[in-house]
């Protein structure tokens, strides 16, 4: 069926290259969630999946947290499975996040679960921006840091009242004089 709808495979030789996701693991995810058509943000799509965070608590005493499982089963466990792969074929951003997790909490199943809610996160993203996977993408995009810092010279600064508070202003003070205006 996704072989000879021209959008859906347009859609899948985009994922072609994240190895771990497969056509299984496409046709759940894009029946399941209607083609993230009703998603507008990766936090709805987070809660629709069941992988939000939750924190058990009864007055006093705050629990462990754990992810809700609230919604939809079928996504959470073909994840499961592609998780395990993209973990087993070093996938450059899921392999440095399972290592990551699995040593800050010692417990491997928790570093599968957040690998299985960046490969969900991985794949709305890759159909929402209509662009193929780069494993070298994070990479790259954490060595362009731009400096948001100006030069002492260039600095400009305002006189700002004694008498306005952290977190309020006097009424004859506006906004603008908080701030570099350039």
């Amino acid at each position: 069926m996704i072989e000879k709808g021209s959008t859906l495979k347009e859609k899948f030789t985009l994922f072609q290259d994240l190895k771990g996701v497969a056509l299984m693991t496409f046709a759940v995810i894009v029946s399941q969630t209607n083609g993230f058509s009703l998603f507008h943000n990766q936090r709805q799509l987070t809660c629709y999946t069941g992988y939000d965070v939750i924190e058990k608590q009864s007055g006093q005493k705050a629990g462990k947290t754990k992810i809700s499982k609230k919604d939809n089963a079928h996504i959470r466990r073909i994840l499961h499975l592609a998780a395990w792969q993209v973990v087993r074929y070093q996938v450059k951003p899921f392999v440095g996040l399972y290592q990551r997790v699995y040593q800050r909490t010692g417990t491997k199943m928790k570093a599968y679960v957040a690998v299985q809610r960046k490969v969900l996160m991985m794949l709305y993203t890759i159909w929402k921006k209509n662009i193929a996977f780069d494993p070298e993408f994070e990479a790259s995009d954490k060595q362009e840091t731009k400096s948001v810092s100006t030069p002492a010279s260039q600095n400009k600064t305002a006189k700002v009242n004694d008498s306005a508070a952290l977190d309020e202003l006097p009424s004859q003070q506006s906004s603008e004089v908080l701030f570099l205006v350039t």
